[in-house]
């Protein structure tokens, strides 16, 4: 899942074998245009595909990695807790 927090606004795309959509999803919350500041929260509920490597070239995210497949309702309230 990738959250990107804009005060009040949390946006949220689910990330598991995301491989193929996971630059584009992460460099369209990157070039947001919004006043004020933000946080990308990535939380990778435990994929087994390259989504990590691509992850490790970010920087600028806040990542979290799920040990095992948690599902979706679990990843996405370890986000709202980190925000």
């Amino acid at each position: 899942m990738i959250y990107k927090v804009y005060r009040t606004y949390l946006r949220k795309l689910e990330l598991y074998n995301y491989e193929k959509y996971i630059r584009e999803s992460i460099e369209s919350a990157l070039n947001q245009d919004f006043l004020g500041g933000y946080e990308i929260i990535v939380v990778d509920d435990y994929s087994t595909d390259n989504t990590s490597i691509i992850l490790d070239s970010y920087d600028s995210i806040i990542r979290i990695n799920n040990k095992k497949n948690l599902s979706l309702e679990v990843s996405a309230n370890k986000a709202i807790r980190k925000t």
